[in-house]
């Protein structure tokens, strides 16, 4: 979208978006500079307003105006690529916002502008935490959550980590509490602490079960189980599956990984518990009982291949099923990713 539609869409929002008077003209002025690329001449109209704000006894302006115009002046900064200044022009917008989630907006784009522009990752760290910290319901405090993370974990992931457990009680009934909790595991699961990062994912899917963080959660869990625990990760996965359940007779919820859980849950039972019955359960299931999946073909090739596997060598029921599956993916998903491995076990079988 090019800045003029940007400025007035802007605009637009900002008057229909307020049961409260509109704007008055002065921010008519700045956004029909800004419409036609005239930076220099929106930049001295919110400055005219931010001063008028400055004055002993200013009329009172709605639409926390203030506010608002010091954010647009940033925003103009960064336009004309002045980044120090835009920096400090973020920072100056808490001071004035009584909207916590436009104050929090601007200390994270203030730390952002600290890491990406002015190289000082210590100082966005600081910012990023009090973004967070300080509006804890806010949507950006997610965002900043993640940059002071990703700025503080080369340093020492292990005290960030403490950090993040200390902070979550703090935080625990406001919005960022299951950020906290995703972001501790992340790091735990990074650095190779899987138990860590299982007592957490798991801790975050008790306390935050409608979290959209959840069955991240959940799934990164299963993963880290399954080389020493696979009935552990297969106990997680089904807590994803029972969602589908769940959403056919409420309508309401499908997971992400529903079909990715189901293929995994396959997988494990045959190749981590050599079990062929649950694997091909698990297959068929996949193959047949979920209509909008994108791996319907991966799991016919597993099914053939699972059938193969139920006599050493196998014997002709195995061959005339894993044939049946392989033909129904080649006459079915002539598209498929996976049609010329089916194709060569096909071949390999002499499938009619």
């Amino acid at each position: 979208m090019s800045r003029a539609l940007l400025a007035a869409a802007f605009f637009a929002s900002a008057l229909a978006g307020c049961s409260a008077p509109p704007l008055p003209n002065d921010f008519a002025q700045a956004y029909a500079r800004e419409a036609a690329q005239d930076d220099p001449g929106a930049l001295a109209i919110y400055r005219q307003i931010i001063a008028g704000c400055e004055k002993p006894g200013a009329r009172p302006r709605g639409h926390d105006e203030c506010a608002l115009a010091i954010e647009r002046e940033a925003e103009v900064l960064e336009e004309l690529r002045r980044w120090p200044d835009a920096y400090r022009a973020w920072l100056e917008v808490p001071r004035r916002a009584t909207d916590d989630s436009r104050a929090a907006r601007a200390l994270e784009r203030a730390a952002e502008l600290a890491h990406e522009r002015l190289s000082d990752d210590a100082g966005a760290a600081r910012i990023a935490w009090r973004a967070a910290t300080r509006y804890p319901d806010a949507v950006a405090a997610g965002d900043a959550l993640k940059l002071a993370v990703k700025l503080e974990e080369p340093r020492d992931p292990a005290a960030l980590a403490r950090r993040l457990e200390t902070l979550w009680p703090e935080v625990a009934r406001r919005d960022l509490g299951d950020d906290v909790l995703f972001q501790a595991g992340e790091l735990y699961r990074r650095h190779g602490d899987a138990p860590s990062a299982v007592r957490i994912y798991d801790l975050l899917a008790a306390k935050y079960p409608r979290s959209g963080l959840r069955d991240d959660a959940i799934w990164n869990a299963a993963h880290l189980l399954r080389p020493t625990d696979p009935k552990g990760a297969l106990r997680h996965l089904q807590i994803i599956l029972d969602s589908r359940r769940d959403a056919l007779i409420t309508g309401s919820y499908n997971s992400v990984y529903l079909d990715d859980a189901e293929l995994l849950v396959g997988q494990i039972w045959r190749d981590d518990l050599h079990q062929l019955s649950p694997a091909i359960d698990a297959f068929s299931a996949l193959a047949f009982d979920f209509p909008e999946s994108t791996l319907k073909d991966d799991a016919l090739v597993e099914l053939a291949r699972t059938f193969l596997l139920r006599h050493q060598p196998p014997d002709d029921q195995d061959r005339a099923d894993a044939c049946k599956a392989l033909t129904h993916l080649l006459t079915t998903y002539p598209d498929s990713n996976r049609r010329r491995e089916a194709g060569a076990l096909s071949t390999e079988l002499s499938c009619k």
